[in-house]
This record gives C-alpha cells, sequence and structure tokens, in this order.
C-alpha cells in the first residue's frame, strides 16, 4: 500500500512539474506576442536557454516550478547591423539606378569582388552586411584609366613620362592642365576629371576647362556614364 501511495505520488510531482514548465513556457510566449503588439519593431523569442543565442539578450526570467523559461528580446548590437545593412543596400540600389538611367549596365554585389567581366566602382562598408556597386569591367573605368590608357603608365612612370602624357592631353584640349606639382586642387576655370588613388599619382590631377566641359571630354575619347560618391564614372568611346 506504501509503494502505492509513494509511486501515486511520485506520478502526481512529476505532472505538476510538467505542468509548471509548461506554464513558464506559456508565460513566456504570451509576455513575447503582448510587446511584439506594443511595438512592431521589437523582436521577440521565447528561449528554455538563458543564453538566448548570438543578436539576443535576456529580456525577462519566467520561473517557478519546473523548468524556467526567457523571454529574448534583439540585442542593439543586432539592430544596428540589420539598418547598416538596409542603408548599403540602398545607397548601392540608388548608385546603380543613376549609373543604368546614362545607358550604362549595373549591378549590385554582396562579394567584394564584382566577378569575371566586372569592375567595382564603390563599396560600402561599416556595420552590416557590404554592399558594392559593380559596372562592366572591360570598358568602364574611371576617367584617368580612360584617356589613352594612361594609368598603369601614370601609376609606375617617372615624371618625364607624365609630361610627354600630359602634352599628349593639351594637344586634344587646350587649355588642359596635367601638373605634375603637389596639387591637390585643379585651378579656378577647369574641372578635374580624375580621382586617384596610387601614391604616385595622388598628387598629380588632370584638370580640364570647365567651359564647353561636355565638348572637351568627348574630345579625349570618353562619355560620362554616372557619378558615384562625387567620383564621375566614364566610359570610353566606341
Amino acid at each position: 500500500m506504501k509503494k502505492i501511495m509513494l509511486l501515486t505520488a511520485l506520478c502526481f510531482f512529476g505532472v505538476s512539474m510538467i505542468a509548471y514548465a509548461n506554464k513558464n513556457e506559456d508565460n513566456a510566449k504570451k509576455y513575447c506576442r503582448e510587446m511584439m503588439q506594443k511595438n512592431p519593431n521589437y523582436e521577440c523569442k521565447v528561449s528554455s536557454w538563458r543564453g538566448c543565442g548570438p543578436g539576443w539578450t535576456l529580456d525577462k526570467t519566467f520561473r517557478g516550478t519546473g523548468k524556467d523559461y526567457f523571454a529574448c528580446k534583439r540585442t542593439k548590437f543586432h539592430e544596428k547591423r540589420e539598418e547598416g545593412t538596409e542603408q548599403h543596400l540602398k545607397s548601392a540600389e540608388a548608385d546603380c539606378k543613376r549609373i543604368s538611367e546614362k545607358g550604362t549596365k549595373c549591378k549590385v554585389e554582396r562579394l567584394v569582388n564584382c566577378g569575371r567581366g566586372w569592375k567595382k566602382v564603390k563599396r560600402y562598408t561599416g556595420m552590416g552586411k557590404d554592399y558594392s556597386v559593380c559596372v562592366p569591367g572591360n570598358r568602364f573605368v574611371n576617367a584617368l584609366q580612360a584617356i589613352g590608357k594612361i594609368a598603369k603608365r601614370l601609376a609606375l612612370a617617372p615624371l618625364e613620362i607624365h609630361r610627354r602624357t600630359c602634352g599628349a592631353l593639351q594637344k586634344k584640349v587646350p587649355g588642359i592642365i596635367c601638373s605634375v606639382k603637389d596639387l591637390t586642387k585643379c585651378p579656378v576655370g577647369t574641372t578635374r576629371i580624375n580621382k586617384l588613388h596610387s601614391d604616385y599619382t595622388k598628387y598629380i590631377p588632370i584638370c580640364v576647362p570647365s567651359k564647353d566641359f561636355a565638348n572637351n571630354i568627348r574630345k579625349l575619347g570618353l562619355q560620362e556614364a554616372g557619378n558615384v560618391d562625387g567620383m564621375t564614372i566614364y566610359s570610353e568611346n566606341d
């Protein structure tokens, strides 16, 4: 008789534990639902583990007889990453739209490299996922690279070659300035058409007379294909 009573008590205790555990879980789920109804931007999940998992942090603990359950909310770091990702994608898509409106193919890519046959002209990085703005790499380049394949020569060549190159450009467009001095800005009345990156060429601006600028660009064998982050993108004329 005593054994039967003990077994009955143990069964009752086990059922009670399960019931309390379920109650803790139900209360946690109810809390999450209420919080998300109050704030559409609030993300909540129920966890049987206090750590909640990557990207989540503990919001509230539901204790009682039986197993504890936890209501978890998104961390601020995760929220910032999501916001950053959204902003990077939006900015990259806006750049691509502007370039496409000029008649140039463009795509947005998650990878650092745009893929074979494509060239990266801008990459949005920082908090969140990064995105690249890509244009066909076989034809579309920045202004310095497009002018008679000068870029590689300027990046490696001594100043004498730069002077000769500048002389060739001046024959096409009288008044063009290719300074060999440490100048970072073009003189008044001229517009810089290259944005340089290499250590050697970063102080060598190519300045085209602002007057009749569009016609001057055509004389150099270029056509404007778009603008990314303040840098005009050109394509070589067919």
